[in-house]
């Protein structure tokens, strides 16, 4: 056990919902929680991920920190999940944050609150609102500042590449809607090119986005999740110590990806006699799904592996020797690890351009042949140096997890 050693008079209430938000938020909390702030961390995803549990178990320690697991508040879309939100209606919710006299409210990124509601709207927010826009609407009533925090990691360079986003945005006169999301106190954002972004490309005016750089991927925290024990995913799935384990998480097809040159690359992959290509979908399994047709074309090859959807990325970064990466973050964690990066730029739509293009760190390939070769050339990689932990990892402070600590204290103190 830790003993507390500091932090402010109130408690702050920290949620959680799923693992992409998990993974971010609680980098972001651990050195206040170090440090002895008091903090109710609730787990509202209603289920007990490896992944989310390691993370979690990264606070528990420490005494001051107390969680609590509140399935019943999880955001619902069937007709029956809607009714159970009267369950957290505004009363019984209000009097749970008044009881625990919070200062701070630490949420992930989410839809705010519109200033102008119709009485219509007013009705239906105060018994079948989403969790997060009661909990901000109550939070507003109470005066504690509510903190919206991110769940994911942009490596975008002004552009949208979500088919989704993309259609949103031409229905609201070109910009995403977000204007709703100034009603947070803080809007956080790791770099000054994604404030940027959402000035230029949604209807924020932007006055409440904070730039704090991206206590996930700070040096001392991918060593700290790094540093936990760990399954011998090589041993479990019995690879040969000769083997060439190359790592690929599927993408979001989504994401301006065409899934056809994709699959053609992996089967490619596959024909190598000394690879063993291991393959992961998205926890989010619909966005990065195959068929049934194409698991089996890639499944007919002895050396492919379709790994659990639970299995902590952690895992599979470590034991992997190559990790074949067309746009996420994971990227970060493999190339401050030392691990040989491998990026074929072709599979995604040229109109997207990622930091990645900008600097070394990772290899790059335009074609179905360079990337095989890129794979199979262990002997070459790139190296990380600082310009990638700046402009891509977003490390714009000596000591991230220090420096988000002293800014969410500045902000519960508002509440005082």
């Amino acid at each position: 056990m830790h003993p507390p050693t500091g932090g402010t008079e109130k408690p702050w209430l920290v949620v959680v919902r799923a693992e992409p938000d998990t993974d971010h938020i609680i980098p972001a909390i651990f050195r206040a929680a170090q440090n002895g702030q008091r903090i109710y961390l609730v787990d509202v995803s209603g289920r007990h991920s490896k992944f989310v549990a390691r993370r979690i178990a990264m606070l528990e320690s420490f005494e001051n920190v107390t969680l609590q697991r509140r399935g019943s508040f999880k955001t619902r879309h069937s007709e029956w999940g809607k009714l159970s939100r009267i369950r957290h209606c505004r009363p019984v919710l209000k009097h749970w944050l008044r009881s625990k006299n919070f200062s701070l409210i630490i949420h992930e990124w989410w839809g705010g609150i519109a200033e102008q509601r119709s009485m219509w709207r007013r009705v239906r927010d105060w018994f079948f609102a989403d969790f997060p826009i009661q909990l901000q609407l109550i939070a507003r009533s109470l005066k504690i500042p509510v903190v919206a925090m991110p769940h994911g990691h942009s490596l975008k360079v002004d552009s949208i590449a979500s088919k989704t986003a993309l259609q949103v945005a031409r229905d609201s006169a070109g910009l995403l809607p977000f204007s709703d999301r100034e009603s947070f106190e803080a809007y956080v954002v790791a770099s000054e090119s994604d404030r940027e972004f959402l000035r230029k490309r949604s209807d924020m005016d932007v006055g409440n986005v904070e730039v704090w750089g991206s206590p996930r991927f700070s040096p001392e925290w991918i060593r700290r999740l790094y540093g936990e024990s760990r399954i011998d995913l090589r041993q479990v799935h019995m690879v040969s110590p000769d083997a060439q384990v190359v790592m690929c998480f599927l993408p979001k097809w989504n994401n301006s990806i065409e899934k056809a040159p994709v699959i053609e690359l992996l089967i490619r992959l596959a024909r190598e006699c000394q690879i063993v290509l291991w393959l992961r979908e998205h926890p989010r399994k619909d966005e990065t799904s195959l068929t049934t047709s194409e698991w089996k074309s890639l499944e007919a090859h002895h050396n492919v592996r379709r790994l659990r959807i639970d299995e902590d990325t952690t895992d599979l970064i470590v034991a992997c020797d190559i990790l074949l990466e067309i746009e996420s973050s994971i990227v970060i964690d493999a190339v401050v690890l030392g691990k040989k990066v491998v990026m074929p730029r072709y599979l995604q739509d040229s109109s997207v351009i990622l930091k990645f293009d900008h600097v070394d760190g990772v290899v790059r390939t335009h074609d179905s042949d360079s990337t095989i070769e890129a794979v199979k050339n262990l002997r070459y990689s790139e190296p990380c140096g600082e310009e990638f932990m700046r402009y891509v990892a977003a490390q714009i402070h000596s000591d991230i997890l220090s420096y988000y600590s002293s800014q969410l204290t500045e902000v519960a103190r508002r509440s005082l």
